[in-house]
C-alpha cells in the first residue's frame, strides 16, 4: 500500500485478508478503503498527517484503537459490518477535523461520554443505524461544540431501537426542520427540546405518534407558523414553549392537548391575543403566557367569549387580562371548580359572568376588577359559603345563587349594591335569610328563595328596600306569614305557596 500510495490519492481494496492493517507516517494516501475484511483484527495506526478518510466493511475489528488519534486530519471514518461493542467518543476530541463518524451495523451498545471539559471539533454526522443500543442519552452529544451549542443539521433515529423514557434534548443546531423522529423506535420519548435551532415552521400532527410526550420546546427559532394539518391527541402534553420567535398568529385548532399547563409565547410578534386557543380542550388549569409581543389594544377585540362545555376544572381571569373589551364570559357545564384570579386584574367592560350548572365550591374575585359587572349567575353549582367580595361591583344588577349548598344569607354581604334589582337564592338549604346590620338595597325588586328550609325572617327590620315588588318565599316551612307583609311592604306581591302556614297566621 505504502507503494501504491506514491502513485495514488485514493486506494480501494476489494478483499483484504490480512489480520492487521499497519497506517504508517509512509503511506501518503488521502483515501483508504476496505470492501470486504473478514480477517482483519488488528488496527496499528501511527502518526499521519495525509490520511483523510478511512472506510473498513465486513471485518472483525472490535474497538476502535486509541492510536487513532494519529490520523489528525481525518474527516470520515466508517467501520460497518464488524463486531463493534461500544464507541468512546471521547476519541473524537482529539480528530479536530473529523466531521462523519459512520459505524453501521456493528454491535454498539454502549456509548462512553467524552470526560474532558472541552471538546472543539468538526462532527457534523454521526451514524448509529443497525446496532444493539437500548437506551441514548443525548446529552452525551453534548460536548460535540463549535461555539455554544452543536452545529447539527441533520439527526436520523430511523434504525435506533430506544424502549426506555427518553429526552430528546438538541439545543442550539442547526435544525430548519423537525427531525422525523418514529414511535415504533422511541415509544416512551416525553420531552424534545428543540431551542435556538433555525426552525421557521411546525407542524404539530408529526408528533401524533408520541403519545408519551410531555413537554416541547421550540424557543428561539425563527419560526413564523406552527400549525396542525390533521387532527392531533396529546394525553399527556403538559407545556408548550415557543419564547422568542417570530409568530405573528396562533391556534390549536385541530390540538386536543388535555393536560396542557402552560403555553409560553413571549416575545413574538402576536398583535392579537389567541384567545380561540381556549376553545381547544385544555387543562382547566391552562396558563397563556404573553409577555413581550407588541398587543396593540385596539386590537383586543374579543367582546363575548364562549367556554361553555369545556373540561375547565379552573379559571383564572389573571389569563383574561388582554382582553380588555370583553363584556360576556360564559362558561355554562364545564366541570368548573374554582373562579379565581391569581393576580390584580381589571376587565372595564366585563358587564356578565355566566356560570351556571359547574361544581363551583370556591368563588373568590378578590383580585378582579370589573366596574361594569351587571350580571351574576352562578346557579346551579357546589357553593356552600355566602360570597363576601361582591359588594365593590357596584353596578350590579341580577345574583344568581340557586342550586347551591347555602345555609344561611346575610343580606349585609351586599350593601352598597344600589342597582341590585334581582336576588335569587332558591333550592338552597337555607335555614337562616338574616341582615346582621342595617342594610339598603334602593333598587331590589326581587327576592326570591323558593325551595328552602326557613322558618322565619327575624331581622327584616333592619332591611331598607324602598323598591321591593315581589318577595317569594314558595316551599319553606313558614307557619305564619311573615309580619313584613304587612308593616314594611304593605303593596309587595308575597308568594308563600306550599308552606305549613297555619289558619289563625292568616287573620
Amino acid at each position: 500500500m505504502e507503494l501504491a500510495s506514491q502513485l495514488f490519492t485514493e486506494l480501494t481494496i476489494q478483499s483484504y485478508h490480512e489480520q492487521a492493517l499497519s497506517l504508517t507516517p509512509r503511506l501518503a494516501i488521502e483515501t483508504l478503503e476496505l470492501q470486504s475484511a473478514p480477517t482483519l483484527k488488528h488496527l496499528t495506526i501511527l502518526p499521519n498527517p495525509h490520511l483523510r478518510s478511512l472506510y473498513i466493511v465486513n471485518s472483525a475489528v472490535r474497538r476502535i484503537p486509541d492510536t487513532i488519534v494519529n490520523l489528525r486530519n481525518l474527516q470520515f471514518l466508517g467501520i460497518e459490518k464488524s463486531f463493534l461493542r461500544l464507541l468512546d467518543l471521547s476519541v473524537m476530541c482529539y480528530l479536530p477535523r473529523l466531521a462523519t463518524l459512520q459505524v453501521l451495523r456493528n454491535h454498539i451498545s454502549l456509548l462512553l461520554p467524552v470526560h474532558e471539559s472541552s471538546c472543539v471539533n468538526s462532527l457534523r454526522d454521526l451514524h448509529l443505524d443497525y446496532n444493539q443500543l437500548t437506551t441514548l442519552d443525548i446529552a452525551v452529544l453534548a460536548p460535540f461544540t463549535l461555539g455554544p451549542g452543536n452545529n447539527f443539521t441533520w439527526i436520523e433515529f430511523e434504525q435506533l431501537d430506544l424502549p426506555e423514557t427518553l429526552t430528546a434534548n438538541l439545543p442550539g443546531n442547526q435544525f430548519q426542520q423537525l427531525p422525523t423522529i418514529r414511535n415504533a423506535n422511541l415509544p416512551n420519548l416525553q420531552r424534545i427540546y428543540l431551542d435556538g435551532n433555525q426552525l421557521s415552521t411546525i407542524d404539530l400532527a408529526q408528533l401524533q405518534e408520541h403519545q408519551q410526550l410531555n413537554g416541547i420546546d421550540f424557543s428561539r427559532n425563527r419560526l413564523r407558523t406552527v400549525t396542525a394539518s390533521e387532527l392531533i391527541h396529546l394525553p399527556n402534553l403538559t407545556s408548550i414553549e415557543l419564547v422568542d420567535n417570530m409568530l405573528e398568529l396562533f391556534s390549536l385548532v385541530n390540538c386536543s392537548f388535555p393536560q396542557l399547563n402552560y403555553l409560553y409565547l413571549k416575545g413574538n410578534r402576536l398583535q392579537f391575543v389567541p384567545a380561540e386557543v381556549y376553545m381547544s380542550e385544555l387543562s382547566p388549569t391552562f396558563m397563556l403566557n404573553l409577555e413581550k409581543n407588541p398587543l396593540r389594544s385596539d386590537n383586543l377585540s374579543i367582546e363575548i367569549l364562549y367556554l361553555d362545555n369545556n373540561p375547565l376544572q379552573y379559571l383564572d381571569f389573571n389569563s383574561l387580562r388582554q382582553l380588555q373589551r370583553l363584556t360576556t364570559l360564559s362558561i355554562r357545564e364545564c366541570n368548573l371548580q374554582r373562579l379565581y384570579s391569581s393576580a390584580p386584574v381589571t376587565l372595564p367592560a366585563l358587564g356578565s359572568i355566566e356560570a351556571i350548572q359547574n361544581n363551583l365550591t370556591l368563588f373568590d374575585l378578590l383580585l378582579l376588577d370589573a366596574p361594569s359587572l351587571k350580571t351574576l349567575l352562578l346557579s346551579k353549582n357546589r357553593i356552600h359559603k355566602q360570597p363576601w367580595d361582591l359588594t365593590k361591583y357596584t353596578q350590579l344588577q341580577v345574583l344568581d345563587l340557586d342550586y347551591n349548598r347555602l345555609t344561611t344569607f346575610d343580606l349585609a354581604g351586599l350593601a352598597g349594591l344600589n342597582e341590585l334589582q334581582s336576588l335569587y337564592v332558591s333550592f338552597n338549604q337555607l335555614e337562616t335569610f338574616t341582615a346582621s346590620r342595617k342594610v339598603r338595597l334602593p333598587s331590589l325588586k326581587t327576592l326570591v328563595l323558593i325551595s328552602n328550609s326557613l322558618r322565619s325572617l327575624p331581622t327584616y327590620d333592619r332591611w331598607y328596600l324602598p323598591a321591593i315588588s315581589v318577595i317569594t318565599l314558595v316551599n319553606n316551612l313558614f307557619t305564619a306569614v311573615p309580619l313584613l307583609y304587612s308593616k314594611r311592604w304593605p303593596t309587595v306581591t308575597l308568594r308563600m305557596t306550599n308552606n305549613p302556614l297555619a289558619c289563625s297566621s292568616l287573620q
